[in-house]
């Protein structure tokens, strides 16, 4: 699901050592369908401080699918010899989607096509979310390129079911909502170079996350998380990859098991940030992981009034599986535990500082026809937004 969209007009300007950029966005999205937004990004430039000193990004979208996204981010590298980094996110799903629990759900065939927009088939794997949250993490050098960082959320759930969906017949373990705190300890080992469009290097992460019960059904988890991410260039081409596994313990609300934890939460399990072709909260379960490969090819790279812009072609593959739900998974297991997704995709990198993506992706998605067969389907996914995949 398309968390920052882009890209209709583009404003960059360096005044000094402030590197910035305003636009309005008209971006389309395959979970979240057509919307209008803007974003705006200024850093403070510093010799010595990488990927800048300090840098505040602000941005607002909305969806005829009703999907709703505000947030404003502030990272500042040196604050003393930590590095801290807060954001402030309204965030609303009036499309959010629900399968089921476990790694062999499937769509019911008659409700699988293009339907009215009044047609109730289109809200039967679709539910309400809405979740505002303040996230705020520090990271603190202990050796060479190794810290050691802690961050905690507050988040507040809200959920709404479709009448006749199927998150409305399964009522699973989170209906209630609530607020949760997650607090995050961890360390990470970080050499890439550059930090925001590697070309070499590795980022490593270890962490344990903990969700206080405070009531309702929010709290009362945690769990283990670690990724690896790695990067090494031939010329123009560079191959990335990246394997992210995590483990949540205890009663995890449903909405809960798409989200994943570490120095910077990423959200889904599909979606443009994970699993791309499938839909975004496609799979879910307690335990998840995914890896992913891309070749980054930087076919043209020209000079942009005194900055620099690259272009980049991108195919990639995906694969994921989810694990762990015991009694409340609502399916078997598959015969195939592992989920594949590819395609490929356009990245424009701004002074290394600023990337924006475009992704198209492809993943099989099997259909549970009348008579109770399974045969093979397939989902695509089209994805603007900011940032690599990682």
């Amino acid at each position: 699901m398309l968390r920052a969209m882009w890209l209709s007009l583009l404003m960059p300007a360096l005044a000094g050592d402030l590197s910035w950029y305003a636009l309005p966005n008209a971006s389309y999205d395959s979970d979240d369908g057509l919307g209008f937004g803007a974003r705006g990004e200024i850093a403070k430039l510093s010799e010595g401080a990488e990927p800048y000193l300090w840098a505040v990004t602000m941005q607002g979208f909305a969806s005829f699918k009703g999907y709703q996204f505000g947030r404003v981010t502030v990272d500042h590298t040196r604050v003393g010899r930590a590095r801290i980094t807060g954001q402030v996110q309204w965030r609303q799903w009036k499309n959010d989607g629900y399968w089921g629990i476990g790694n062999g759900t499937l769509r019911e065939r008659a409700f699988v096509g293009t339907f009215d927009a009044d047609d109730p088939r289109r809200k039967r794997y679709r539910y309400t979310l809405t979740s505002p949250f303040v996230h705020v993490a520090l990271r603190y050098p202990v050796l060479s390129r190794v810290d050691l960082f802690g961050a905690v959320s507050v988040k507040w759930s809200a959920v709404d079911p479709w009448p006749g969906s199927v998150l409305e017949e399964q009522r699973p373990y989170g209906m209630e909502g609530g607020l949760t705190t997650p607090v995050t300890l961890g360390v990470l080992y970080d050499s890439r170079e550059p930090e925001i469009a590697p070309r070499k290097g590795a980022f490593l992460e270890a962490s344990w996350r903990v969700a206080p019960n405070f009531g309702g059904e929010a709290g009362g988890w945690m769990g283990p998380m670690a990724s690896a991410r790695g990067f090494g260039s031939v010329g123009p081409v560079t191959f990335a990859g990246r394997v992210v596994g995590e483990w949540l313990i205890g009663k995890v609300p449903f909405y809960e098991q798409v989200h994943w934890g570490g120095l910077v939460p990423i959200s889904g399990f599909g979606g443009f940030e994970t699993l791309r072709g499938l839909r975004f909260g496609r799979l879910r379960a307690p335990g998840k992981a995914i890896a992913n490969g891309e070749v980054r090819w930087v076919v043209v790279e020209h000079g942009l009034g005194s900055r620099t812009l690259g272009w980049e072609l991108s195919p990639f593959v995906d694969v994921g599986t989810v694990w762990g739900a015991g009694e409340d998974r609502t399916a078997p297991p598959p015969s195939n535990p592992l989920h594949l997704g590819a395609g490929g995709g356009l990245r424009l990198i701004l002074d290394k500082t600023f990337v924006g993506r475009v992704d198209y992706a492809a993943a099989e998605d099997p259909v549970l026809e009348p008579d109770g067969s399974v045969t093979r389907g397939w989902t695509t996914g089209f994805y603007l937004t900011f940032g690599h995949a990682f």
